[in-house]
């Protein structure tokens, strides 16, 4: 979670711009996960799981996996790819 974010939604929830509580909580909540259009990325997967973001590759092109990881690694250093071929493993790796 992004603490600038939950700032700029708690001054918006203070502001009158968010009406109320529910909904600010709810837009909170959201923070835990990035809509990056092809993907809905789970940032706070290992802290509920105990274990980070497992990206399933099958059926995802070789730029919609990396752009996924590139996503996941920028709040976190560790994830697991499944189901991907090789060209999209040495990609990945190098990242």
């Amino acid at each position: 979670m992004n603490l600038p974010e939950i700032e700029k939604l708690l001054r918006a929830y203070k502001n009158g711009e968010v009406k109320t509580a529910a909904e600010a909580a709810r837009l909170i909540s959201d923070l835990h996960y990035e809509d990056i259009g092809y993907a809905r990325v789970d940032h706070d997967r290992a802290t509920r799981q105990g274990f980070p973001e497992v990206v399933f590759g099958a059926g995802k092109t070789r730029a919609q996996v990396v752009g996924i990881v590139e996503r996941i690694i920028t709040r976190a250093p560790n994830l697991l790819v499944t189901r991907t071929d090789e060209g999209t493993f040495g990609e990945v790796r190098n990242i």
